[in-house]
This record gives C-alpha cells, sequence and structure tokens, in this order.
C-alpha cells in the first residue's frame, strides 16, 4: 500500500516538473513576441503593433544609429529601461527634444515622427558602460511593454520579498522552522538573481546576476535537506552554498580588476548541478516519506529547481514576463500551503488528544464517582452489620445469662423448668455458633485451595439438589437439576458447591411451600451460566443495587450477617467471571454465576436476557 502511494506521488512531482517546464517555454515564447530582435543588417522595419529590440554592445561607446522604415507621419519611439539615460536624439541629423534619465523599470524615451521613405535614428546614451538595449515602437506599444512589466516585476517581486522577510522575522522570533529559514534565504537571493534585468545596463548587475543563481541553486539544496533530507547532504549543501558565495565574490573581484564578466560558463554548470541535486534529495525524501506531506514539500522544490536549470542553460529571458520570479512565487506558495496543512494536521491530532484526554478524564472520574458509591455503600453496610452483629449476639447472650441465673441462682424451679433452661441456653448458644460461623465463613474463602479442573456440570447440580431435598425437607419446597449431561465447564467443585449451597440457602428461605427452587446451566458466549431460580416474592431494581458487596441486607431479609452473597460474587470472580441477578417483583429471582471457557474473559454482553449487571440479595 505503502509503495503504491509512493509511485503515485513520484508520478506527480514528475508532471509537476513537466508543467514547470512547459510554464517556463511558455514564458520564453510570451516574452519572444513581446519583442522582437531587430535585424542586425538593413533598415528596421516598424510597425503599429510591435516592439523591436536593438541590441547594444556594452562598452565605451555611448552612440547607437539604426536605419528606420514606417508608416509617413506615423508616431514612432524609442526607449532604454532601467537607470539607463538619453543624452541626446537626432533623425537624420535633426536634433529630437525631451531626452531625460531613466527610472528604475521605467527607462527613458523619446519620441518622433517618421518621415516619408524612412530616416536615421541616432541616440547618445549616458550610461558607464552601455546598454542592453534600444526598443523601438509606438508609444502605446512601448507604453504598455513598459506597464505590463513594471506590474509583473512589482506583484512578483513584492510577494517575494515579503515572503521571505516574513519567514526570516518569523525564524528571529522562533516560531519558524530550519527548513522556513533556508526559504526566507531563497527569496533574498532571487532578488539577486534579477539585478541583471532591473539595472542591465550595468556589468556589474549581469555579473551578479548570473553568478547569484548558483548561490540560488544552493540555498534549494539546503531547503530540500532541511525539509526532506536524512543528514547525509548537510556537507555537500554546506560545500555547495560556499562555492555559490565564492563564485559571486570572484566573478565581481574579477569585473573590477578586468572590466569584463567571467566565469558566467562555470556559475551555469554549478547552477544547473545544484538544480539536479536539489531535486535528488526530494526523490529520496519523497521515497522513504521523510515527513507528513512530503510530496508537498518535494512539490515545493519542483518549480525553482526547473526555473534556474531552464535559466542557467537557454539563458534568461524576462522582459514581458519574469519566468523566474515566477516559478519562485510558485514555490513560497505552494511551501506555505504545505506548512498550512501541516498546521493543521498539527491543530486536528491536538484537537483529538485533548478529546481522547477528556474522554479518558470523564471515565476515570465517573469510575471514582462509582467506587466513591460504592465505598459509601460499604461503609453504610459495614455499620448496619456491627449493628445487626450487636443486637443478634447481645439476643442470645441475654436469653443464655437469664437461663443461667435461674438455673444457678437459687431460684426454686421444678426439674422440668430447669431442662427448659438449660435447653433455651443451648439453643441460643447454638445460634451465636453459627452466627461466628457465617463471620468467618467469607475470610476463610480466600485460603481455601482453588484448584479448578474441566468436568460436566450435571453430577454437581444434581448432587446440590439431592442434599438440598435432605435439608430443606421440612420447608416443602422441590428441588429440581436442569443440565444436559455434555455440559462441561473449567470451575473448582469445592468452591462452586459452597456458593450454590448459599444461592440454594437463600432461595429457599423466599420460596413458599410447594414451589420450586431450579438449578440449571446453559452454554452462552465464552462461558457457560450456572444459575438458582427461586418462586419467591422476587427483588425490586433499587434493592438489586448493591446487593452483591459484603455485609448488605435487603429490606425483605430477616436473618443473616449480609455475607452469603458476597461469597457467591467472591466464587465467580475468583473463577474469572462475574455473580448476577435477573428479578422482577413478585416474580421470583433467579441468581447466575458466570464462567468463562479457559482463557477467556466474561464478556459484558454475555448476560442472560433481560439482565442487569451485578448484584444479588
Amino acid at each position: 500500500m505503502r509503495d503504491r502511494t509512493v509511485r503515485r506521488q513520484a508520478a506527480a512531482l514528475l508532471l509537476l516538473a513537466a508543467l514547470c517546464a512547459l510554464v517556463m517555454a511558455l514564458c520564453a515564447r510570451v516574452n519572444a513576441q513581446v519583442v522582437r530582435e531587430a535585424p542586425t543588417r538593413g533598415a528596421v522595419a516598424l510597425t503599429q503593433g510591435a516592439v523591436m529590440a536593438l541590441a547594444v554592445e556594452a562598452g565605451d561607446a555611448r552612440e547607437v544609429g539604426v536605419d528606420l522604415v514606417g508608416e509617413a507621419g506615423a508616431r514612432y519611439a524609442a526607449a532604454v529601461l532601467g537607470m539607463t539615460g538619453i543624452d541626446a536624439a537626432a533623425l537624420d541629423g535633426q536634433s529630437l527634444g525631451g531626452a531625460r534619465r531613466g527610472l528604475p523599470l521605467i527607462g527613458a524615451q523619446v519620441e518622433f515622427d517618421m518621415p516619408r521613405g524612412g530616416a536615421r535614428l541616432t541616440l547618445t546614451l549616458r550610461l558607464p558602460a552601455g546598454a542592453d538595449a534600444v526598443y523601438l515602437g509606438t508609444p502605446q506599444a512601448l507604453s504598455a511593454l513598459r506597464f505590463g512589466r513594471m506590474a509583473a516585476y512589482v506583484a512578483l517581486l513584492s510577494y517575494v520579498l515579503t515572503m521571505g522577510l516574513y519567514v526570516l522575522l518569523l525564524c528571529l522570533t522562533r516560531q519558524a522552522g530550519p527548513e522556513q529559514a533556508a526559504l526566507g534565504l531563497v527569496c533574498l537571493l532571487l532578488l539577486l538573481t534579477q539585478a541583471g534585468e532591473l539595472l542591465g545596463q550595468y556589468p556589474g548587475a549581469a555579473a551578479l546576476a548570473g553568478s547569484s543563481r548558483a548561490t540560488l541553486a544552493a540555498a534549494l539544496c539546503c531547503y530540500a535537506g532541511l525539509a526532506l533530507g536524512d543528514g547525509r547532504e548537510t556537507r555537500p549543501v554546506a560545500a555547495a552554498l560556499v562555492a555559490g558565495v565564492a563564485l559571486t565574490a570572484a566573478t565581481l573581484l574579477l569585473l573590477l580588476a578586468s572590466g569584463r564578466v567571467l566565469l558566467q560558463l562555470p556559475a551555469r554548470a554549478l547552477t544547473v548541478a545544484l538544480c539536479v541535486y536539489a531535486g535528488l534529495i526530494a526523490w529520496r525524501g519523497l521515497a522513504r516519506q521523510a515527513r507528513r506531506n512530503a510530496l508537498g514539500h518535494a512539490a515545493a522544490v519542483a518549480p525553482l529547481a526547473v526555473g534556474a536549470a531552464w535559466e542557467a542553460v537557454l539563458g534568461a529571458s524576462g522582459l514581458a514576463v519574469p519566468s523566474l520570479v515566477l516559478m519562485g512565487a510558485g514555490m513560497t506558495l505552494v511551501q506555505q500551503i504545505t506548512l498550512s496543512r501541516e498546521a493543521a494536521g498539527d491543530r486536528r491530532e491536538r484537537e483529538a488528544l485533548e478529546r481522547e484526554l477528556e474522554r479518558r478524564v470523564d471515565e476515570r472520574t465517573r469510575a471514582l464517582r462509582q467506587t466513591e458509591e460504592q465505598l459509601r455503600r460499604i461503609d453504610r453496610s459495614r455499620s448496619e452489620f456491627f449493628s445487626r452483629i450487636a443486637h443478634d449476639l447481645q439476643s442470645p447472650l441475654t436469653v443464655i445469662r437469664g437461663s443461667l441465673d435461674l438455673v444457678a441462682g437459687g431460684v426454686p424451679v421444678t426439674d422440668e423448668e430447669r431442662d427448659a433452661y438449660v435447653d433455651m441456653a443451648k439453643q441460643n448458644a447454638l445460634r451465636m455458633t453459627n452466627r461466628v460461623k457465617a463471620l468467618r465463613g467469607l475470610a476463610l474463602l480466600d485460603e481455601t485451595p482453588f484448584a479448578p479442573q474441566v468436568g460436566a456440570l450435571s453430577p454437581l447440580l444434581e448432587q446440590c439438589a439431592r442434599a438440598a431435598e435432605g435439608v430443606y425437607r421440612k420447608s416443602g419446597v422441590v428441588f429440581r437439576a436442569e443440565c444436559e449431561a455434555d455440559l462441561t465447564a473449567r470451575f473448582d467443585a469445592g468452591w462452586l458447591q459452597n456458593a450454590l449451597d448459599r444461592l440454594i440457602s437463600n432461595a429457599v428461605r423466599y420460596t413458599p411451600a410447594g414451589g420450586a427452587v431450579t438449578l440449571g446451566a446453559r452454554r452462552e458466549g465464552y462461558g457457560v451460566w450456572v444459575s438458582v431460580a427461586d418462586e419467591g416474592c422476587g427483588i425490586a431494581p433499587d434493592e438489586q443495587e448493591g446487593i452483591f458487596d459484603r455485609f448488605y441486607q435487603g429490606w425483605n431479609s430477616p436473618e443473616g450477617f449480609g455475607i452469603g452473597l458476597a461469597v457467591v460474587q467472591r466464587v465467580a470472580q475468583r473463577h474469572g467471571g462475574r455473580a448476577q441477578v435477573v428479578s422482577q417483583p413478585g416474580e421470583g429471582a433467579t441468581f447466575g454465576i458466570f464462567l468463562p471457557d479457559e482463557g477467556e474473559l466474561a464478556p459484558g454482553g454475555d448476560a442472560p436476557d433481560g439482565a442487569q449487571r451485578g448484584r444479588a440479595r
């Protein structure tokens, strides 16, 4: 699945690189159509809609002469762009007025009317070392060219400069990562590559533009390494940055020393090599999914890498449409969209984590409240328990003491009365003994060995039913055992019989004479339910809550200390299951013990139909 995703993303990245190359080609075509090169020989034919560019060699020469032909009487103009000024202009030897100093991006311009049969235009330029070109055409065409050029440069350069300064400001305030710092450096270096377009009449500007493209490509490698790299490209990128800066410095020093622009070919070769290396870094990071939104970060590298390599090989052509700045603007836009998506993803993950923490806190709070309520219920049950102990032990002690006082206190009694008092004392002593045994039963339960084994349940249930018939013969209750002969479970016979005896005793207490107590077992889900059902008065829903707690006694429990069902719950838990009750007032009650299969825990959804978890009387 991941390989398929990587292949799709790689195909998308290649498609984007091809699209960037197509955009560069379209920009070059548009620039070539907007301004056409003037022929080097013969007269230059001017038309109403076209602008012709007459190349001017750099150097000490300031005069430019050209033969022009065009529509007689039509208004034409000659212009230079940038800081170049026009000292003087003459048409067929007659001076033209309106010459002025050039302005950035706007330049200077003179206008003239075309004589019949053409004319010779002579310009004297004001510049240190000659202009790039003189542009010839109608004033309207030159104004449109100048306006479009200025609008494109101002818009794109302002966007790139703003983004670069903004990112660097974020880095200074420690609100941005290192890859954004590299992006800010790329934006600022991109401005230097446009020095040749803005100040092309100065040889230093052309030298700076050509060599700074190599530094720009090195900064692009730095961005790719920080965004998608794995550390292997750190030293090569640092060396590339040093090489780019050194190449720019050497080019400017050689220009000052010799007056010529040198080292342009090495600068172009280094630019292409570094653009290819930036693409490889992005490709490798995309292949190993270096980070979330790796495709977005790789896509941010593609526009500027393709644009810088294109201009290094085919030369800059940004008179009307600054293609490299357009690619840089595309890079910053893609990168900011990618970072915005990452920030949105981080925010969603943070919100999801906060919701999960809130959910866990709520669950823990509810659990603590339930535990607190259970502890309060146990405290109430314990208080009632001790009060009942004091009452139940005080009554037989009072009877025993009174009987002994009558027998041994010298009060005249007959033999029959003395025997009756002694018998009464013995019965109350036995009652106290039973109470003490009941108190010790729960404490001694955990000391009893527990050795569960897989066995049939039918013999155990039938044995318990037969034993109950003998013990409770006088109650008039009928005992039945309903269980499939081959039904097996994993249980400890002694522990389970202890729990069943207590449930049977409970059932007999509430079942009227002639009623039935049914012992049953059936398989459900991942275990077996063993149950004891009576035909008594039933248990109200509010009475079922907390009925398995120690010392709990229901409103209709006439005797006992509330330990019997706590023992049942402990037996169920020791087997890895739970005890449960199903009852409605007037319809009897069914108490069950869930015995899970070996290696399984009792699932919450495997309770009998209509059951509510947990509490028996």
